[in-house]
């Protein structure tokens, strides 16, 4: 049982995330998603001058709602949406690091809420990230400002942007988190399903092995009362 018990499992992390390498790059980002906020990331003074130049419309005593709807507007004009399942090739999910959103110009909430958060803190914003099982945005600490379509109700993540394990756990098991996943390719869904039971189907328990196997028939023994034949003719 527990040789196809693994097997299910590795066969379901596989169908979800056929890129192995990336992710056991991710297990550190998943534990700390906050710490990928970088206002220095690498690219970010190019970053910072394109950002500048769209920021000089604004008035001097520009109000922190203009500044990040700024912000908001610039990130959303150099960075287009697209899955993680379409840019990692076929991983369900990703935290990306701002530079590498920057770099490809191209990500999902996450990755627009990590470089939206960096810009701001390099603007000397306090932003950070704010997310739940199915969404991600970035959050303006002291304020009702965020950057990305907050969602209302309860979030997985603590005031700080790291994970809240246990309110993200409870947030798996809500309706609109299965909602959210339906973009996800049904084929993929599909064969994640088969992946479980095959190895509980294929790697078949001895005894369900030793049933299906020829049974040899037996002699049987005489009715009681009857003599045995003799061996040997006398």
């Amino acid at each position: 049982m527990t040789v196809r018990l693994a097997a299910s499992l590795a066969l379901l992390v596989v169908s979800l995330f056929p890129n192995l390498p990336r992710l056991v790059e991710q297990f550190p980002r998943i534990l700390h998603p906050e710490r990928l906020v970088d206002p220095h990331f690498p690219g970010s003074d190019r970053a910072l001058e394109q950002l500048q130049a769209e920021l000089a419309g604004l008035p001097q005593d520009a109000t922190l709602k203009s500044r990040v709807k700024a912000v908001e507007a610039f990130v959303k004009k150099h960075v287009s949406y697209e899955t993680d399942w379409n840019l990692f090739y076929g991983n369900l999910h990703d935290w990306p690091t701002p530079a590498e959103v920057w770099q490809r110009k191209s990500d999902d909430c996450d990755g627009i809420a990590i470089l939206s958060a960096s810009l701001l803190q390099r603007l000397g914003v306090d932003a950070t990230l704010e997310y739940n099982a199915f969404h991600c945005w970035t959050k303006i600490r002291q304020s009702q400002l965020s950057v990305g379509g907050a969602v209302k109700g309860p979030t997985s993540s603590r005031e700080d942007g790291s994970v809240d394990w246990l309110s993200l756990a409870q947030d798996l098991f809500k309706a609109r988190t299965w909602t959210e996943g339906l973009s996800f390719p049904i084929w993929r869904l599909v064969l994640s399903a088969l992946a479980v039971p095959i190895p509980w189907l294929v790697l078949r328990p001895r005894r369900l092995a030793k049933r299906l196997e020829p049974q040899t028939l037996k002699k049987r023994d005489p009715l009681p009362g009857v003599p045995r034949a003799s061996s040997s003719a006398r």
